[in-house]
């Protein structure tokens, strides 16, 4: 029986080749300015589409949740985090700070998810906080079907999207002209 190199085999989700999985404080999330070149999908690109966090495991097997849907869609990219955010005191968390900081929310989740499978958007049509760089990874990411762009979505913060805005806009009711 041979020996299988880790390096040769695929992920099933992706085709893409598995790096040895290193300890989580050894492989720190990659910064950078804000609409930086996509990343070949890398390590937190496949630990996001595996879904490993207690809090998004269970919702990746029910049908009918966002991260179900997400985690069955194709990587695109390797999730960037900003580097020259609006708040420079925002922390450059290393490997182990980030897996804790990720598997906290279910919503923290869906926009890692969301950022390594989405599409990406350029400068000229990504939301408003993205253009001002305040948000948490680099890239302003559209998933379809949800309003907010992941980068706001991080945090729970999916109402601040200039998208989320726009569309309560749109569907406000009018007011009636006819009371008099």
């Amino acid at each position: 029986m041979q020996a299988t190199n880790p390096t040769e085999e695929s992920n099933a989700y992706d085709g893409v080749p598995d790096e040895q999985a290193p300890k989580m404080g050894d492989l720190d999330p990659i910064f950078g300015a804000f609409g930086v070149a996509e990343e070949r999908p890398g390590f937190w690109a496949k630990r996001a589409i595996r879904c490993e966090w207690k809090r998004g495991f269970t919702a990746s097997l029910s049908r009918g949740s966002l991260i179900y849907r997400l985690t069955r869609m194709p990587l695109q990219r390797e999730p960037i985090l900003q580097l020259n955010s609006k708040n420079l005191k925002r922390s450059h968390p290393n490997g182990s700070q980030w897996d804790c900081q990720i598997g906290a929310h279910k919503t923290d989740i869906e926009a890692l998810v969301g950022q390594a499978v989405g599409e990406l958007l350029d400068e000229n049509s990504c939301c408003l906080n993205c253009a001002k760089l305040d948000g948490k990874f680099a890239n302003c990411v559209r998933v379809p079907r949800m309003t907010a762009r992941t980068n706001c979505h991080f945090e729970r913060q999916g109402v601040r999207c200039s998208f989320v805005k726009e569309e309560n806009e749109a569907n406000a009711p009018t007011p009636n002209e006819t009371l008099m």
